[in-house]
């Protein structure tokens, strides 16, 4: 009994010495915050959050097209299903739409990802995007 007593200490000490020399990746971020962060380095606090899925097409363009000039940054949350080749497809409120969306990285074929397209809040044009993030990466 006090050898298993010793041996209970023992494991709790490792433990703990393990997870604060260790830590889990906690410090990885997010892909939401590492959008945050982007959207206030463009000089932007408020976000419009824009979820694609949800959205039938012509209320996302109407937003996108009207964006220009506001006091928010217009960011797109894009839930989609890897093909496993690096990119993935989604569909959005409008019945019978498919898109194709690409990613930081290859990602297993089936697998969800969320991304996050920033949207340049200068102008209206429908392809100037600054920035997507998946993957715990962004790319211009």
């Amino acid at each position: 009994m006090k050898f298993l007593k010793k041996f209970l200490v023992i494991i709790l000490i490792l433990a703990t010495v393990l997870t604060v020399a260790f830590p889990a990746e906690a410090s990885q971020k997010t892909n939401w915050q590492i959008t945050k962060e982007l959207c206030k380095k463009s000089g932007y606090s408020k976000i419009k959050v824009v979820n694609a899925n949800k959205l039938i097409d012509k209320q996302f363009w109407k937003i996108l097209d009207h964006r220009k000039g506001k006091s928010y940054i217009v960011v797109e949350k894009v839930v989609s299903v890897s093909d496993g080749t690096g990119y993935g497809w989604y569909s959005t409120g409008t019945k019978g739409t498919n898109y194709i969306i690409g990613y930081n990285k290859k990602v297993k074929k089936g697998k969800k990802v969320t991304s996050y397209v920033i949207w340049n809040p200068k102008t209206n044009i429908c392809d100037d995007i600054l920035y997507v993030v998946d993957n715990y990466k962004y790319r211009k």
